[in-house]
């Protein structure tokens, strides 16, 4: 949809944080002119403590309409805990009952400790358009609990271990299990900033329907408990050269995986830095064998304190494509920004399969 128009307020009032967006797109494609809108509020409370309230509209010409309201609080107390809440209902035309949702966490992070709870309930019917639900009709309960033990002079080389234990335990809104990861991990930070980590995921996966994992290839409906094993190691990267290197194998689905990724970082300043990653993974199943590779090179210039360019070019194995991304950013003042960005996707035979060049501008009224 073609924008023809937006306007954003933003600041603060005492105690209160306000923000305002609006957006006006043209028709496209059968699709009404469609006004986009959100507005925020927050105020805040006691010493590291705040509520709020925000509204999201998309009003269609001809009275389609899908709205979202939401409170949520998040509470600091005793340095290192922390407790927060929202809760959420969407109203669409046609759609009534079910469309709330709702999270409460619980943590307490400390040098040694970190403890964290979360519960999340999706209601089926909850439809957030102006934005999305990554999976609903869902309630999830996940923990996570670690200790960060410091040797000293006992393990002189070591600066920190880090076991860490995380569960994930969803269902759906009738209590049936859908999904369960359970992640054990163990890592090591040295003295000269290299980390090291090893550690086992277990999964089970319900799947009501089969979904496609290739164009050719299909995962059956059924149930599925598979794990993998994993290593990773980083060397300090506060110097010219790092290097990051991650694999795991282990069972995939109704298959098997084995995967490996290498980076290489080269920062000779703190003007440049370019990077290059390769990220392979050989994928047995009883419908196919099949490799995947992903090869980015990432490249940061800043010109100055005010001036930047990124770029970011990608080849995609599976789709056989090569994509582009090259974004100049200059801060002619104080939150006030120029973006030039170019994006481009080609086959890998070199043929342009999209390109486009936008330009942004964004000015901040100071009252």
């Amino acid at each position: 949809m073609p924008i023809l128009g937006g306007a954003r307020l933003s600041g603060s009032v005492g105690k209160y944080r306000v923000g305002v967006l609006t957006m006006q797109a043209d028709d496209a494609e059968g699709i009404f002119s469609t006004n986009f809108s959100v507005a925020r509020v927050r105020r805040d409370i006691l010493r590291n403590s705040d509520i709020g309230a925000i509204f999201i509209n998309k009003q269609v010409d001809g009275g389609d309409f899908n709205r979202t309201y939401g409170v949520d609080a998040n509470f600091k107390f005793f340095t290192y805990l922390e407790v927060s809440s929202f809760l959420l209902k969407t109203d669409t035309m046609g759609i009534s009952g079910d469309e709330a949702a709702a999270e409460m966490s619980v943590g307490w992070v400390d040098r040694f400790w970190e403890i964290e709870a979360q519960y999340l309930t999706i209601q089926d019917q909850f439809n957030p358009e102006v934005g999305f639900a990554p999976r609903r009709g869902i309630r999830k309960s996940s923990g996570r609990f670690g200790v960060h033990p410091r040797p000293g002079e006992r393990m002189p080389r070591i600066r920190e271990f880090r076991p860490t234990v995380e569960v994930e335990h969803i269902t759906d809104q009738e209590n049936l299990l859908v999904t369960r990861n359970l992640e054990l991990g163990f890592a090591a930070e040295l003295q000269n900033g290299t980390n090291l980590w090893i550690g086992r995921e277990a999964r089970f996966e319900r799947l009501d329907e089969p979904f496609e994992i290739r164009s050719d290839q299909m995962i059956p409906a059924g149930d599925y408990d598979f794990a993998e094993y994993r290593v990773y190691f980083t060397s300090d990267r506060s110097r010219m050269f790092s290097t990051e290197l991650r694999a795991g194998t282990g069972e995939f689905w109704n298959g098997d995986r084995s995967s490996f990724q290498t980076r290489l970082l080269f920062q000779p300043s703190y003007q440049f830095a370019a990077d290059v990653s390769w990220n392979h993974s050989n994928i047995t199943l009883p419908s196919g064998d099949f490799d995947t590779d992903l090869l980015t090179t990432r490249l940061r210039y800043s010109f100055n304190t005010r001036m930047f360019l990124n770029a970011l070019v990608q080849y995609n194995s599976t789709v056989k494509e090569i994509s582009s991304n090259i974004r100049f950013n200059f801060i002619y003042k104080p939150l006030s920004d120029i973006f030039l960005v170019y994006n481009e996707r080609r086959s890998s035979t070199g043929e342009v399969l999209e390109r486009a060049l936008v330009a942004k501008f964004t000015y901040l009224f100071d009252f």
